[in-house]
């Protein structure tokens, strides 16, 4: 079997079953605090441009954006966000995800799981799902991958997207396979946007493309 599809399979395998009750707890923690660096991310102008464009754009009334009553395609819902989450700088951070992953894993899962009637245990095991991975993959690649001008929360993050919206849809272990070698070549995202509001969109275009 590939690499890749030990992965896919590991991720279908996973169950909140199996997984500690402080892990659990640990994530619905991580999952109040991003809502509530969402709430405060939609005062700043990055979210709001976004938010004007799917307006212009319509679209399906699928998922929500955080504190504005207002639904929008899921993708759309993802980037939108992923911003507000993550605009401020205050959202969570790991050594091992080599960034921010709860601003990248989490939009994707409560846009899907609002989008398909999912529950919270649902929600909570897809978002353990990429946050775990994701931080797994972070630590193979190492700071090089940092130093080297790339930022880890738009492209770790992406693939740690990839893996929660697969978690989340009941993937089956092929299409969990193409969904990451898709989002592997989706992963983008650089340091020198930092400083400037791209560095946000890193995230919502991150969980978007996840």
């Amino acid at each position: 079997m590939t690499l890749i599809g030990q992965i896919a399979r590991h991720i279908v395998q996973m169950d909140l079953s199996r997984i500690p009750v402080e892990v659990v707890e640990k994530a619905k923690s991580h999952v109040l605090d991003a809502i509530g660096c969402g709430l405060y991310g939609q005062e700043f102008e990055a979210p709001g441009i976004l938010l004007q464009l799917a307006r212009e754009w319509n679209g399906r009334s699928e998922s929500s954006i955080i504190g504005t009553g207002i639904k929008t395609p899921s993708a759309t819902a993802a980037k939108i966000n992923g911003v507000a989450v993550h605009v401020a700088d205050f959202d969570d951070s790991s050594v091992e995800f080599r960034g921010h992953p709860t601003c990248v894993v989490l939009p994707a899962v409560l846009a899907l799981c609002e989008s398909s009637g999912k529950s919270g245990r649902d929600l909570l095991l897809a978002y353990i799902s990429g946050v775990e991975i994701g931080g797994k993959l972070g630590r193979v690649m190492g700071w090089s991958h940092y130093e080297a001008g790339w930022h880890g929360t738009s492209t770790i993050g992406t693939i740690a997207s990839a893996i929660a919206s697969s978690k989340a849809l009941d993937l089956s272990e092929e299409k969990t396979a193409h969904a990451l070698a898709i989002a592997a070549s989706g992963a983008c995202g650089i340091r020198e946007n930092f400083g400037t509001m791209v560095k946000s969109l890193h995230a919502g275009q991150a969980s978007a493309a996840g």
